[in-house]
């Protein structure tokens, strides 16, 4: 197989969207992207599948208007790397990892109107995924925001995964939501030392940290609960 490096000239990035009507092609092991703006243009299609590759990698784009998640990692999805990757307005849920997803690192991620959940992860062997939030500039911009489902999702049996969130606000439920038998040792907060109002649980429709039946020996430290109802 080819290893393709596709970038969109920075100049074009910014006065341009580029608008697709369909499924953008599938990307494959080891493939490098650098976009722009991405406009699904109402497609049911998700933003961007990562469908059982590795190595791939997605930097400095913007997927918006699509109807599935923004960003879909599954079926043994692993060792992909997301770097400032915004999702705005997806049917689905912003970042979704399901069918064993692993070992993945996603940084910069902002999600701003999902239909489902901010970043949803589900699955036994959905597991060692680090996935860091954008956490510093206009809150406006940032973080996890007004999604209809929760900012954050873990269930399912998701293991081991380490999530440092920006803001979480305005989500139609939970801020953060841990379920499920076997939804374990997973790690959710920043580190000591960041100003407050970048790691924020704000004004979400249900509690700031909801802790389900069955999830065990997961750590959330150091957000900073505001607002929230429920």
């Amino acid at each position: 197989t080819s290893r393709d490096v596709i970038r969109l000239a920075l100049e074009l990035a910014r006065s341009t969207n580029v608008f697709f009507t369909g499924t953008l092609p599938a990307p494959t092991s080891g493939d490098t992207y650098e976009l722009g703006v991405i406009d699904g243009g109402g497609t049911s299609a998700p933003g961007w599948l990562l469908d059982g590759v590795e190595g791939v990698t997605l930097s400095y784009t913007t997927l918006r208007n699509f109807g599935g998640p923004g960003i879909h990692l599954r079926n043994g999805a692993t060792g992909n790397k997301l770097m400032n990757v915004q999702v705005q307005n997806c049917g689905g849920s912003g970042v979704f990892f399901e069918g064993d997803a692993r070992n993945n690192e996603l940084s910069g991620i902002t999600v701003l109107g999902a239909g489902q959940h901010g970043l949803h992860l589900s699955g036994a062997q959905v597991r060692n995924n680090l996935v860091v939030v954008s956490a510093t500039g206009p809150t406006n911009l940032l973080g996890l925001q007004k999604c209809q489902g929760n900012g954050i999702r873990l269930e399912g049996g998701a293991q081991f995964n380490q999530i440092q969130p920006g803001t979480i606000r305005s989500n139609s439920l939970a801020g953060i939501f841990v379920t499920g038998t076997g939804t374990s040792c997973n790690l959710i907060g920043r580190q000591e030392g960041i100003v407050s109002r970048y790691y924020d649980v704000y004004h979400n429709g249900c509690p700031c940290v909801h802790l389900d039946d069955g999830a065990q020996l997961n750590v959330i430290r150091y957000v900073n609960p505001s607002g929230n109802f429920g």
